[in-house]
């Protein structure tokens, strides 16, 4: 029984993964209501086939 409570202690309580969907989040809006003025963006060459 000691045994089984000190495997309990010794590994870490496992959370649920949670998923969360962004489909409608307004990233312009949430940026702006920051009062985000400036962003840069590194390598956006490679965003070219997302734009």
């Amino acid at each position: 029984m000691l045994q089984e409570e000190d495997n309990k202690q010794a590994q870490p309580d496992l959370q649920e993964e949670r998923v969360e969907d962004f489909t409608n989040f307004d990233v312009l809006a949430a940026v702006a209501q920051a009062g985000i003025t400036t962003i840069c963006l590194d390598e956006a060459h490679h965003l070219r086939a997302e734009w």
